[in-house]
């Protein structure tokens, strides 16, 4: 992908962000900068490398900050004209990603290509390094044009097989350099695990969540950046599996209250998803559910129960709003809270299609069928090669509450492939279906 922005100074244009994925192959495409006033090209190519991929480049949170990957190690420079400075050397092309993901973390762990996140003042930057070494690995076919394609070697952990080992380190891009390892609490140092999030807190300090790898405990940690020290703020367990475990939690500006999105029994109809709040001087918890402003410490948040001191004012600020036009939104609150921007994500189309496909996400707790607008193959069939789409979600699925989504416990592969079988019976008696595609079923 390729964007055209602009920088943070008025006489420079700069071609980012360039982005390409780890597990597929790159071609080579160098990044340069055209400031316009005089005419003049920089290019990114740092000595360290020769004819080498650009893998990634972004700029940082401050001025003209660059950060940039080559070779699975990362480059920092303070300004485009400044020259580049290494800040990883143990990048090894399809063994060790500095600041990148590899498959397994890209797609199914922070189902994001980029391993690193700045700090808020640009001094410091966080970032993984995945050992992908004794992962296993499978060939797939590279189609080149020529008569007989290629095979190209992925690092591919399936059940039971190695994982990737990761670490998280935050260097200091200014000043003297420095790297300190964040390192994970005690009770997974012995055991493989995952890092599904890494949020900082302020200039010092970060959120790191890490989850072992029966998915079973995560623990929730705000780690001091100078020293590598964690400490225990939250620690979920389930003797199923947990989900959301990429979820940010948001922290008030002074790092003592935070809210995160919990289970919560409702009644005999099993546990939902809802939002929680802790304060960490009374170690307290409280779930939120009616939308209530708390002008004070200028959060958003839903009260179901109220056990706080105090009276409040509850009010329900999008529940009216476009509700015969739009249901799903994003929203955006200015920084008094005195306005909030409302982004309808969802769009109504109309078909006249005949044949159909049929897809569902068969990752656990996931959900297919919402009403977001997005674009991509399904798209593409429905809206250019006349084919009606339809989206499943089955046993396992998630938004339903905890019971559906723990139904394919230990089962994984039998309840979805029943649930897909009926539903798709279902559908095909549709008149609009032609049924003749879909007669062996």
């Amino acid at each position: 992908m390729i964007s055209l922005l602009s920088s943070r100074s008025i006489d420079i244009l700069t071609w980012l962000h360039i982005q390409f994925t780890t597990y597929i192959p790159a071609f080579h495409l160098p990044l340069c900068f055209f400031p316009s006033h005089p005419r003049e090209v920089w290019e990114l190519n740092p000595p360290e490398v020769t004819n080498s991929v650009l893998q990634y480049a972004a700029w940082g949170v401050q001025g003209q900050q660059l950060v940039y990957i080559f070779e699975n190690n990362i480059y920092y420079q303070p300004d485009v004209r400044n020259s580049s400075l290494r800040l990883t050397d143990s990048g090894k092309e399809g063994a060790v990603f500095n600041g990148i993901a590899d498959w397994l973390y890209e797609e199914e762990i922070l189902h994001s290509h980029v391993a690193h996140w700045w700090s808020p003042d640009g001094r410091r930057l966080a970032f993984l390094m995945i050992n992908d070494s004794l992962v296993p690995r499978v060939v797939l076919p590279r189609f080149t044009g020529v008569l007989y394609p290629s095979g190209y070697t992925y690092p591919y952990p399936k059940a039971g097989q190695t994982n990737p080992s990761v670490k998280l380190y935050v260097v200091k891009v200014q000043g003297l350099a420095d790297t300190v390892e964040l390192r994970p609490p005690a009770s997974f140092k012995s055991s493989d695990y995952y890092i599904t999030m890494v949020k900082w807190i302020n200039s010092n300090k970060t959120a790191v969540r890490w989850l072992d790898r029966n998915q079973k405990s995560s623990l929730l940690a705000v780690c001091e950046v100078t020293t590598g020290d964690c400490v225990k703020k939250h620690e979920r367990t389930s003797k199923f599996f947990l989900t959301m475990q990429n979820e940010e939690p948001l922290f008030s500006n002074d790092g003592n209250t935070f809210f995160m999105i919990l289970p919560e029994q409702q009644q005999d109809k099993g546990e939902f998803h809802h939002i929680s709040v802790f304060f960490h001087e009374v170690n307290d918890e409280i779930n939120i559910y009616t939308l209530y402003i708390q002008t004070h410490l200028s959060f958003c948040f839903f009260f179901p129960r109220v056990s706080y001191v105090g009276t409040f004012t509850r009010q329900c600020l999008t529940c009216n709003i476009f509700k015969d036009k739009c249901t799903y939104f994003s929203a955006e609150f200015s920084s008094d809270l005195q306005y909030v921007i409302l982004n309808c994500q969802e769009i109504v189309s109309f078909y006249h299609l005949f044949f159909a496909s049929f897809c569902s996400d068969e990752a656990p707790g996931s959900q297919s069928i919402t009403e977001k607008f997005h674009l991509d193959w399904d798209s593409v069939l429905s809206s250019s090669d006349g084919v009606i789409v339809a989206q499943f979600d089955s046993s396992g699925s998630g938004f339903q509450g905890l019971n559906i989504m723990r139904q394919i416990y230990q089962r994984v592969g039998v309840l979805e492939v029943h649930d897909y079988l009926k539903a798709i019976q279902y559908v095909i008696l549709k008149y609009f279906i032609n049924y003749w595609c879909c007669n062996e079923l």
